[in-house]
């Protein structure tokens, strides 16, 4: 929907006007192009119109501008990046969040090699909440132990070493 045109504003004083076209300058924008917006002579867009708001708040509001939906939405799919990003170099999304907070050996190498805990979970069939599990200190409450199996799967394939793990199943 379009927004019906504001009527024109009277010309400003000769000071307001030195006063717009010093910030215009500094702001990186045409000086005349300013004082049509300003005057409502002229539209402008969504995007200039948040600049102009953010450099002077509280003072002035959006509703100061006469703002071009049309123009608005040109200009955002101008800015898209699907014309702009060859569609082979789109990846897919990824799931889980990345390890940070730990020092584990497991989580250093699932760092390493951009794998998350959750892909690494689906990997091994477990839960990521048992991944996680496996690699809090002894003395954490939510510590369990890690089976002998994953304990060699994960030192052949990350290279991650016995004394990482704080309790051992030799059972499984």
């Amino acid at each position: 929907m379009k927004r019906p045109r504001p009527p024109e504003l009277p010309e400003p004083h000769v000071v307001y006007r030195a006063l717009a076209d010093a910030w215009a300058r500094e702001a990186g924008l045409d000086p005349a192009d300013v004082a049509d917006w300003l005057a409502r002579r002229r539209p402008v867009s969504q995007r200039t119109a948040d600049r102009m708001v953010a450099a002077f708040y509280p003072r002035v509001s959006p509703d100061a501008f006469w703002i071009d939906d049309e123009l608005a939405l040109r200009a955002e799919r101008e800015r898209s990046t699907m014309r702009t990003m060859r569609p082979q170099a789109v990846q897919e999304p990824r799931l889980g969040r990345p390890i940070k907070n730990t020092k584990h050996g497991l989580a250093a190498a699932l760092r390493d090699r951009r794998v998350t805990l959750a892909e690494e979970a689906k990997a091994v069939k477990r839960n990521p909440t048992s991944l996680r599990n496996f690699m809090y200190p002894k003395s954490h409450p939510n510590n369990r132990p890690v089976p002998r199996s994953l304990v060699d799967y994960w030192a052949k394939k990350y290279g991650v070493s016995d004394r990482a793990w704080a309790r051992v199943d030799e059972d499984t």
